[in-house]
């Protein structure tokens, strides 16, 4: 095993709490997302709902905020579940995509929030999805996909990490072509703006951190010398200028 397949271990010692330092995201976009959430996936009918790929729990106010239920959390890192349970404290259990210890038509509505690409088998996972999710119940799915990747400016200056997410991330394309074969129809795509950090210091800070995992992938010689690349070209970002990106939504229902 290399040092990068090692550094993508979400066990080790410290990743979760500096992806719970760096990847958290302004008030003012989590709002946003919850407004996508209310727009997309009318409240009304929603009962229960499950964030999974939980991470450190960033969404999960969101979500609870979005559709005043209870939300269960779940990840298969340890880890990481411990770092949601201090940052927002709710009901989180250690679980894979492809195995989720959920009742058959138990759940409304799923939220995956870039996680996909983590994803050992996607198609297990959709059929996981389709028996847990009661009849009618949504999957809403924030996704980096390979169709947006010239919008994250810094995979410019790390080539290792860009080929890296050529080979791993889904497409639009493929990501229909998966959960129609599963036995969900598409009811919403579209493609959102948010705002990733607040000015271009945490950005930075985000990227020296090795705050995507992508980053996490590339060896050591590769990453500082993308990172002297970086730093150089974002110094001239204005500083109070706030970093957005761009990410795929899609809505599937059962």
């Amino acid at each position: 095993m290399t040092d990068a397949d090692r550094a993508m271990d979400y066990e080790r010692a410290g990743v979760a709490e500096t992806y719970r330092r760096v990847r958290g995201l302004p008030e003012q976009t989590l709002a946003l997302w919850r407004d996508v959430l209310c727009e997309l996936v009318p409240a009304a009918s929603v009962r229960r709902v499950v964030d999974l790929g939980c991470g450190t729990g960033r969404f999960m106010g969101c979500l609870k905020a979005a559709f005043g239920v209870p939300v269960i959390g779940l990840d298969p890192s340890t880890r990481m579940l411990g770092a949601a349970g201090r940052e927002a404290p709710a009901a989180y259990a250690a679980a894979e995509a492809e195995r989720l210890p959920l009742a058959a038509a138990s759940v409304d509505v799923a939220f995956l929030s870039m996680m996909w690409h983590h994803l050992r088998d996607p198609r297990a996972a959709v059929a996981e999805l389709a028996r847990t999710l009661r009849p009618g119940g949504a999957v809403f799915l924030r996704a980096a996909t390979v169709d947006l990747l010239d919008g994250f400016a810094f995979l410019r200056f790390f080539p290792e990490s860009r080929a890296l997410d050529e080979q791993r991330l889904p497409s639009r394309s493929g990501l229909r072509t998966l959960f129609v074969a599963g036995g969900f129809r598409e009811v919403a795509q579209r493609t959102v703006q948010q705002r990733m950090t607040d000015g271009p210091e945490p950005y930075r800070e985000r990227v020296r951190a090795r705050g995507f995992s992508s980053l996490r992938q590339i060896s050591d010689e590769a990453f500082a010398q993308g990172l002297a690349r970086f730093e150089a070209w974002s110094a001239a970002l204005p500083a109070a200028e706030p970093v957005h990106e761009l990410v795929d939504v899609f809505v599937f229902r059962r």
